[in-house]
């Protein structure tokens, strides 16, 4: 599971998928990868160097800025479910809400 699936989602939309981007920017994949799933880095280091890096790649390939904005929100899926009976029937309902924390993102 992906740290910054919006990130990951914007790379795909743009370039096919996150082979291609490395492919085309010639940042290891194992480093964008990495900092998908928040696992770049350790200790006193953090994985900001990096996404700039792959933000900074994304614009100078016609990225636009827009598409940039926000990218590294880091989202949550929170869900609830009820359960309802209709005409005799039992009905569940499930309500998925994502959460994007902004502060950490560049834009």
């Amino acid at each position: 599971m992906d740290r910054y699936p919006i990130a990951r989602e914007r790379i795909v939309k743009h370039f096919g998928s996150v082979n291609k981007f490395c492919e085309k920017t010639k940042i290891p994949k194992t480093s964008v990868v990495r900092v998908l799933q928040g696992k770049y880095g350790s200790g006193d280091t953090d994985d900001s160097n990096q996404r700039h890096r792959i933000e900074q790649a994304m614009l100078g390939n016609g990225v636009s800025i827009e598409d940039c904005r926000n990218m590294w929100a880091r989202t949550q899926e929170q869900g609830s479910s009820s359960i309802i009976n209709i005409s005799g029937r039992k009905l569940k309902i499930t309500t998925v809400t994502i959460i994007e924390d902004l502060s950490d993102a560049i834009r």
